[in-house]
């Protein structure tokens, strides 16, 4: 009999068996058994099978990235960390090769693993964590498009007949689009400080007075003015004078100059906005005709710290001046020189004399040989 799942054949055996028993008076007895079986033989010709097996889902690799850093160096260079996250039973093969192949011009970066084992544990997804550092060379900014390229493996815990990673699947990339500051640019703060040289009469500063005889003291007050900043101190960075094509510098760098120590300089104590300081007039160094006078430009640069408040916190800035030549930077923290310049006037005497009676002397034989003329 056949069916779609199998044939049956039908039969039965039989069985004969044949007993030699003891004589019966004399008479042999054999006993004969004849006995009949049903048989059935089935032939199957469909068999159902099935068994358990794991199917895993496309490998899914997320990406982040964590932190973005810009050194100024020297040498400049950048600091990426990108986050992975896997889910079980894969991770990144760090003991692979590791590369970035794609990358903006004038960078170089290399990839290093910083990943902690606590986060990739068993039947758990694997986060691990990636520093990429740049150096730069000729670009100006991070910007641009950057291509990781990775292995991947099964978890350590996962036998190698039950991982679905071979050398057909084990490639991974991460494409990362990264927006950065220029940071070639310079950043310019103009504080609008300006300033004033003034001369006096006495180290008090009280009184103003820009014409001076031959042998007196000079004493001057650079006044320092910012409209956006609190000055903190001001100090003398270099003074020198100026007549016809005729030049001294008597204090440098903060140090009393050969002709500075000839001409008495010295710098006096000022205040948060103002710095001062003194020369004398001589002969020796400057001529003046008799009976005149001449127009002498001091010059002074001053060092100005100051800050700024933003809200209850103070920040510094530092902006470097050098000489003529203005260097800014980023705001962090410093001072600023300042050039004033003065004109005064001094005027040699008649006779070396340094008395008043002299100028009077002088006044009235003009006035005789005024008299006699007329």
């Amino acid at each position: 009999m056949d069916t779609s799942d199998q044939t049956t054949y039908k039969g039965t055996i039989f069985t004969r068996a044949t007993e030699v028993l003891d004589a019966l008076r004399g008479y042999p007895v054999v006993r004969e058994v004849t006995t009949a079986a049903p048989i059935e033989i089935i032939f199957k010709k469909r068999l159902f099978i099935s068994t358990n097996t794991q199917v895993l889902s496309d490998v899914s690799l997320f990406s982040s990235i964590t932190k973005q850093i810009f050194l100024v160096g020297p040498p400049p260079a950048g600091i990426f960390e990108i986050l992975t996250s896997l889910q079980f039973p894969y991770k990144i093969d760090s003991s692979q090769q590791m590369n970035v192949s794609t990358y903006p011009t004038g960078l170089s970066p290399s990839l290093t693993d910083i990943s902690d084992s606590n986060n990739c544990l068993a039947n758990q997804p694997c986060t691990q964590m990636f520093r990429m550092n740049i150096d730069i060379s000729t670009a100006c900014s991070f910007t641009g498009t950057y291509t990781l390229q990775f292995k991947l493996k099964c978890h350590e815990s996962v036998s190698p007949g039950n991982c679905t990673i071979d050398s057909t699947n084990e490639n991974a990339q991460i494409i990362l689009n990264v927006n950065s500051e220029d940071f070639c640019a310079t950043t310019q703060v103009n504080i609008g400080l300006t300033g004033t040289l003034e001369s006096f009469s006495q180290n008090d500063f009280a009184t103003r007075k820009d014409s001076f005889l031959l042998g007196q003291p000079l004493y001057f007050q650079a006044s320092l003015f910012s409209p956006k900043v609190s000055l903190v101190s001001s100090t003398v960075y270099r003074v020198q004078w100026e007549l016809g094509a005729t030049s001294k510098v008597l204090y440098d760098n903060y140090t009393i100059t050969s002709d500075g120590t000839t001409e008495g300089f010295q710098v006096l104590t000022g205040s948060a906005s103002t710095a001062r300081f003194q020369f004398n007039t001589d002969a020796a160094w400057v001529t003046i005709p008799v009976d005149s006078s001449v127009s002498l430009n001091v010059s002074t640069y001053v060092d100005v710290t100051y800050s700024t408040a933003a809200g209850d916190r103070q920040e510094r800035l530092l902006i470097q001046f050098d000489n003529y030549k203005t260097l800014q930077s980023i705001p962090v923290s410093g001072n600023q020189k300042s050039k004033t310049t003065k004109n005064i006037f001094v005027t040699r005497k008649f006779i070396a004399s340094s008395s008043i009676q002299n100028y009077l002397n002088m006044f009235i034989i003009c006035l005789i040989l005024m008299f006699l003329n007329f």
